[in-house]
């Protein structure tokens, strides 16, 4: 069976159930419902101010909701972390002054299961240098954060959220800052982590890179416009819909691309206006 499969005897690892949540008087999404499935690799893709974000920190506890609920592995999220759920927040937010070593930002993921934080067992140095020669950064590993570059930044964030073995790993614009070789690198990671049996939800601007490296898609805009395997949901309708702009897909053979720049719909091509049967919102 699909790790992508929705089929009812599959229990769902995260269940959102008609969940409405927001900013003092702003409703930023309401009546939301949505599942995850166990070994699922999914991409939320949508415009600035769709949110995204929001939707993540409701999952992980971080944004309380007005109405509805969330659980996660049958849990209920009240407010706090779940357990067994790694966050990759985006490095943008990250102050990068803050004199910190590698091996003590990753060491910030073992929170709930050391008791003897903020020192270090030997074990526990083990731990993360194995993780962090897994991810290709182990040199780094006394380096102080602020002196690695974008990508590097990002393996050692990855490296935070994976240290105390998460069920569920969620990522906000992990791909943001890094230039397309790199993208690449962090998304062929993940794809390795998800294989391995990891459940994976991220937020990404780049369509491009989720259509060639992600088996499941969420478009999103204050609700689910349409879900699905790319090839799918990708369709011109779906992402213009998703984006209220006009937005173009080329398909040549088993490639595809999405033309996301402005004034896209003004060469819109009818030929290209294809419907691949997207599934409904659920």
């Amino acid at each position: 069976m699909s790790a992508q499969s929705t089929d009812l005897k599959i229990s769902p690892l995260v269940h959102v159930s008609k969940a409405s949540c927001g900013y003092k008087q702003k409703t930023v999404f309401k009546a939301l419902t949505l599942q995850l499935f166990p070994k699922q690799f999914a991409g939320l893709v949508g415009p600035s101010g769709a949110g995204k974000s929001t939707l993540l920190k409701s999952i992980l506890g971080m944004a309380p909701l007005r109405s509805g609920s969330i659980s996660i592995s049958g849990k209920r999220v009240n407010g706090q972390p779940p357990e067994d759920v790694g966050y990759v927040p985006q490095i943008e937010t990250v102050d990068w002054d803050f004199p910190v070593t590698v091996e003590q930002v990753v060491a910030m993921g073992l929170y709930r299961k050391s008791t003897r934080l903020p020192w270090l067992t030997r074990s526990e140095r083990t731990l993360i240098r194995e993780l962090l020669e897994r991810l290709n950064i182990g040199h780094y590993v006394n380096r102080q954060i602020k002196r690695l570059s974008g990508g590097e930044q990002q393996r050692v964030f990855l490296a935070r959220a994976l240290i105390a073995d998460p069920k569920l790993l969620i990522l906000d614009e992990p791909t943001s800052g890094v230039d397309v070789k790199t993208q690449h690198a962090i998304l062929h990671l993940l794809g390795e982590i998800n294989r391995k049996g990891v459940t994976i939800l991220l937020t990404t601007h780049d369509l491009n890179a989720v259509a060639r490296h992600l088996p499941w898609v969420i478009c999103f805009n204050q609700k689910i416009v349409a879900q699905g395997p790319p090839e799918e949901v990708f369709t011109s309708q779906v992402l213009s819909r998703t984006y209220d702009s006009e937005m173009k897909v080329i398909r040549q053979g088993e490639v595809m691309m999405v033309d996301d720049s402005p004034h896209a719909g003004h060469h819109f091509d009818k030929h290209s206006h294809e419907n691949n049967g997207a599934p409904h919102p659920h």
